[in-house]
């Protein structure tokens, strides 16, 4: 089946991300296929290539881009949310006079980009 996920907990908000990549996880080791994996909101500030990748020692370390890479998924950040906390690809940053500062492995589209994997989705 294939499936695609949505993150709405803020950056910091370390232990839902860990509940929703260990999720993410089980439905990759059950043979699923993760068509993407879509940041709304606070979420999108994972996307910032300043931030530190997240560590907690209870729950691990969160890296959602070696996650991303290991099950061959794509970590797309929604535009507009993005815009707000920050996270600027080429293409805004350009059209914002200032710098990416994107972390490698994401993405921003809009949210019909989320639309259509979920139509593509079980």
């Amino acid at each position: 089946m294939n499936y695609s996920l949505l993150i709405t907990a803020p950056a910091n908000d370390l232990l839902t991300h860990r509940r929703a990549m260990a999720f993410a996880e089980a439905l990759f080791e059950a043979k699923h296929s993760i068509r993407m994996i879509f940041f709304y909101g606070a979420s999108t500030s994972v996307g910032l290539a300043s931030r530190v990748k997240a560590q907690n020692p209870r729950i691990g370390r969160i890296d959602w881009n070696a996650f991303a890479e290991k099950i061959n998924t794509r970590l797309t950040l929604c535009i507009s949310s993005a815009l707000n906390e920050g996270v600027f690809d080429k293409t805004e940053a350009s059209r914002m006079k200032t710098k990416s500062t994107i972390a490698s492995g994401f993405e921003i589209a809009g949210m019909g980009s989320f639309i259509e994997a979920i139509d593509e989705s079980d």
